[in-house]
Protein backbone atom coordinates (compact mmCIF):
# COMPACT_ATOMS: atom_id res chain seq x y z
CA UNK A 1 0.00 0.00 0.00
CA UNK A 2 1.54 3.04 -1.10
CA UNK A 3 1.49 5.79 1.54
CA UNK A 4 -0.86 8.23 -0.55
CA UNK A 5 -2.64 5.36 -0.03
CA UNK A 6 -2.76 5.06 3.36
CA UNK A 7 -3.39 8.55 3.94
CA UNK A 8 -6.33 8.27 1.99
CA UNK A 9 -7.64 5.48 4.08
CA UNK A 10 -7.26 7.50 7.69
CA UNK A 11 -9.00 11.20 5.67
CA UNK A 12 -12.51 8.74 5.50
CA UNK A 13 -14.73 9.07 8.22
CA UNK A 14 -17.47 7.00 8.80
CA UNK A 15 -21.24 7.19 8.46
CA UNK A 16 -23.85 4.75 9.03
CA UNK A 17 -27.08 3.96 6.66
CA UNK A 18 -30.23 3.36 7.36
CA UNK A 19 -29.86 -0.50 7.30
CA UNK A 20 -27.32 -0.02 10.38
CA UNK A 21 -24.64 -0.88 8.33
CA UNK A 22 -21.50 1.60 8.18
CA UNK A 23 -19.77 2.63 5.09
CA UNK A 24 -16.87 5.01 4.17
CA UNK A 25 -16.80 8.71 3.14
CA UNK A 26 -14.35 11.23 2.65
CA UNK A 27 -13.80 14.03 5.04
CA UNK A 28 -13.78 16.73 2.90
CA UNK A 29 -17.71 15.61 1.80
CA UNK A 30 -16.65 15.02 -2.64
CA UNK A 31 -17.47 11.68 -3.96
CA UNK A 32 -15.14 9.26 -4.30
CA UNK A 33 -15.96 8.87 -7.91
CA UNK A 34 -16.00 12.94 -8.99
CA UNK A 35 -11.53 12.06 -8.16
CA UNK A 36 -11.26 8.98 -8.73
CA UNK A 37 -7.52 7.90 -10.51
CA UNK A 38 -5.73 4.57 -10.60
CA UNK A 39 -3.55 5.32 -8.03
CA UNK A 40 -6.20 7.26 -5.43
CA UNK A 41 -9.10 4.55 -6.29
CA UNK A 42 -10.35 4.05 -2.51
CA UNK A 43 -11.33 0.68 -3.81
CA UNK A 44 -8.32 -0.61 -4.58
CA UNK A 45 -7.22 0.73 -1.20
CA UNK A 46 -9.62 -1.66 1.13
CA UNK A 47 -11.28 -3.80 -1.79
CA UNK A 48 -13.73 -5.50 0.63
CA UNK A 49 -14.26 -2.84 3.46
CA UNK A 50 -17.27 -0.75 1.26
CA UNK A 51 -19.32 -1.58 4.06
CA UNK A 52 -18.77 -2.83 7.91
CA UNK A 53 -20.85 -4.05 10.81
CA UNK A 54 -21.83 -1.26 13.52
CA UNK A 55 -19.90 -3.32 16.06
CA UNK A 56 -16.85 -4.08 14.18
CA UNK A 57 -16.46 -0.26 14.66
CA UNK A 58 -16.80 -0.30 18.25
CA UNK A 59 -14.44 -3.17 19.22
CA UNK A 60 -11.09 -4.39 17.68
CA UNK A 61 -10.82 -7.10 16.23
CA UNK A 62 -7.24 -7.67 16.17
CA UNK A 63 -4.09 -6.82 17.70
CA UNK A 64 -0.23 -6.67 17.05
CA UNK A 65 1.57 -9.09 18.33
CA UNK A 66 3.79 -8.38 21.28
CA UNK A 67 4.22 -9.04 24.83
CA UNK A 68 1.24 -9.79 26.94
CA UNK A 69 1.75 -6.66 28.99
CA UNK A 70 3.66 -3.86 27.41
CA UNK A 71 5.76 -2.04 29.50
CA UNK A 72 7.07 1.29 27.67
CA UNK A 73 10.03 3.16 29.16
CA UNK A 74 11.00 5.39 26.82
CA UNK A 75 8.60 8.40 28.04
CA UNK A 76 8.77 7.68 31.83
CA UNK A 77 12.46 7.49 31.43
CA UNK A 78 12.96 11.04 29.34
CA UNK A 79 10.07 12.86 31.47
CA UNK A 80 12.04 11.91 34.51
CA UNK A 81 15.66 13.01 33.40
CA UNK A 82 14.26 15.88 32.18
CA UNK A 83 12.39 16.87 35.09
CA UNK A 84 15.74 16.56 36.76
CA UNK A 85 17.05 18.27 34.60
CA UNK A 86 14.98 21.19 35.03
CA UNK A 87 15.62 20.89 38.58
CA UNK A 88 19.13 21.40 38.42
CA UNK A 89 18.60 24.82 36.51
CA UNK A 90 17.41 26.07 39.19
CA UNK A 91 17.33 30.11 39.35
CA UNK A 92 19.37 31.33 43.25
CA UNK A 93 21.86 28.44 43.35
CA UNK A 94 25.74 29.87 44.02
CA UNK A 95 27.71 30.15 41.08
CA UNK A 96 30.23 27.31 41.49
CA UNK A 97 27.59 24.91 42.22
CA UNK A 98 25.79 26.30 39.13
CA UNK A 99 28.22 25.01 36.49
CA UNK A 100 28.82 22.00 38.12
CA UNK A 101 24.91 21.63 38.05
CA UNK A 102 24.91 22.59 34.41
CA UNK A 103 27.26 19.85 33.34
CA UNK A 104 25.27 17.17 34.65
CA UNK A 105 21.79 18.70 33.27
CA UNK A 106 23.55 18.47 30.11
CA UNK A 107 24.36 14.79 30.82
CA UNK A 108 21.01 14.00 31.69
CA UNK A 109 19.09 15.70 28.75
CA UNK A 110 22.37 13.63 26.26
CA UNK A 111 20.77 10.54 27.87
CA UNK A 112 17.19 11.71 27.54
CA UNK A 113 18.48 11.96 23.48
CA UNK A 114 19.72 8.15 23.52
CA UNK A 115 17.00 6.51 25.34
CA UNK A 116 14.69 8.49 22.47
CA UNK A 117 16.99 6.98 19.79
CA UNK A 118 17.13 3.20 20.71
CA UNK A 119 14.33 0.70 19.72
CA UNK A 120 11.64 0.29 22.09
CA UNK A 121 12.56 -3.81 22.34
CA UNK A 122 16.27 -2.91 23.40
CA UNK A 123 17.19 -4.96 26.08
CA UNK A 124 18.40 -2.41 29.01
CA UNK A 125 15.00 -0.60 28.28
CA UNK A 126 13.18 -3.81 28.56
CA UNK A 127 14.91 -4.44 32.19
CA UNK A 128 14.44 -0.78 33.30
CA UNK A 129 10.64 -0.91 32.38
CA UNK A 130 9.86 -4.14 34.32
CA UNK A 131 12.02 -3.46 37.36
CA UNK A 132 11.44 0.93 37.88
CA UNK A 133 8.40 1.53 36.18
CA UNK A 134 5.25 1.77 38.26
CA UNK A 135 2.19 3.37 37.23
CA UNK A 136 3.45 4.94 33.97
CA UNK A 137 6.18 6.94 36.34
CA UNK A 138 10.11 5.51 36.09
CA UNK A 139 11.05 5.32 40.11
CA UNK A 140 14.26 4.49 40.50
CA UNK A 141 15.59 2.60 43.63
CA UNK A 142 18.23 4.32 46.07
CA UNK A 143 21.39 2.77 43.92
CA UNK A 144 19.82 3.96 40.16
CA UNK A 145 19.05 7.18 41.55
CA UNK A 146 22.49 7.84 43.23
CA UNK A 147 23.60 6.27 39.71
CA UNK A 148 21.82 9.31 38.21
CA UNK A 149 23.05 11.31 39.96
CA UNK A 150 26.45 11.09 39.44
CA UNK A 151 26.17 10.79 35.20
CA UNK A 152 28.08 13.15 33.44
CA UNK A 153 28.67 11.45 30.18
CA UNK A 154 29.41 13.91 27.16
CA UNK A 155 28.99 11.22 24.13
CA UNK A 156 26.68 8.46 22.97
CA UNK A 157 29.32 5.77 24.22
CA UNK A 158 29.37 6.67 27.57
CA UNK A 159 25.76 6.97 27.76
CA UNK A 160 25.54 3.46 26.43
CA UNK A 161 28.02 2.47 28.86
CA UNK A 162 25.93 4.24 31.69
CA UNK A 163 22.62 2.52 30.12
CA UNK A 164 23.77 -0.56 30.73
CA UNK A 165 25.23 0.08 34.11
CA UNK A 166 21.73 1.65 34.82
CA UNK A 167 19.71 -1.44 34.23
CA UNK A 168 22.27 -3.87 36.31
CA UNK A 169 22.08 -1.54 39.31
CA UNK A 170 18.18 -1.31 38.84
CA UNK A 171 18.18 -4.96 38.86
CA UNK A 172 20.70 -5.25 42.09
CA UNK A 173 17.85 -2.30 43.59
CA UNK A 174 14.54 -5.02 42.79
CA UNK A 175 16.45 -7.62 44.33
CA UNK A 176 17.37 -5.95 47.36
CA UNK A 177 14.31 -4.61 47.58
CA UNK A 178 12.79 -7.78 47.50
CA UNK A 179 14.92 -9.38 49.89
CA UNK A 180 13.66 -6.71 52.30
CA UNK A 181 10.18 -7.53 51.94
CA UNK A 182 11.01 -10.98 52.30
CA UNK A 183 10.54 -12.43 48.96
CA UNK A 184 13.91 -13.55 48.84
CA UNK A 185 16.04 -15.41 51.22
CA UNK A 186 18.55 -12.54 52.55
CA UNK A 187 21.91 -12.29 50.98
CA UNK A 188 24.70 -15.09 52.22
CA UNK A 189 27.46 -13.43 54.09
Amino acid sequence: MRASQFCECLSRRVATDNDGLATFTPVDGQSTASRRTPEDDPSNVIPALGRVRRYALKQATARKAGWPMAIHIREPLTRYLCAHATKLRQKGTPRAAAERLEVHARALELLADYVQALPEDDERLLLLGTLAVRGGDFVPGPAAEHALNQFTGVSGEECATFLGQLSRIARDDALARARELGFLPPRPA
